[in-house]
């Protein structure tokens, strides 16, 4: 049974979906915005979620609540979040990677409930 009910509201509609955890939800978002990402991982550590990977992806990350690195690896940048692993800062994270994304630039909403 899942653990998650998440619910994606963008230009085009809002989509509800279920998950089993916080990290498989992080997951197919990045992937969505960033088909080209490489070398995605979303782990639990502690009362965090670490997310990391590679993009060519170019944002302010200032804006983030959540603790971010981002190191230069040949064109691309490493990009390393830590972000508490609760429902709603899952969702503003994911929110400013709508909005910062100079990609797309999109004003996404998320909301996440435990079940």
């Amino acid at each position: 049974m899942s653990k998650y009910m998440w619910v994606w509201k963008d230009d085009d509609g809002i989509y509800q979906n279920k998950a089993d955890s916080l990290a498989d939800i992080i997951e197919e978002v990045i992937e969505y915005y960033d088909e080209e990402v490489e070398d995605l991982t979303v782990k639990l550590e502690g009362e965090s979620i670490v997310v990391n990977f590679l993009s060519d992806l170019d944002n302010d990350w200032s804006e983030f609540d959540s603790t971010v690195k981002v190191e230069q690896e040949g064109d691309l940048n490493r990009i390393q979040y830590v972000i508490p692993n609760e429902p709603w800062d899952v969702a503003y994270f994911l929110e400013c990677m709508a909005r910062l994304s100079e990609v797309f630039s999109r004003q996404d909403k998320f909301l996440i409930t435990r079940l």
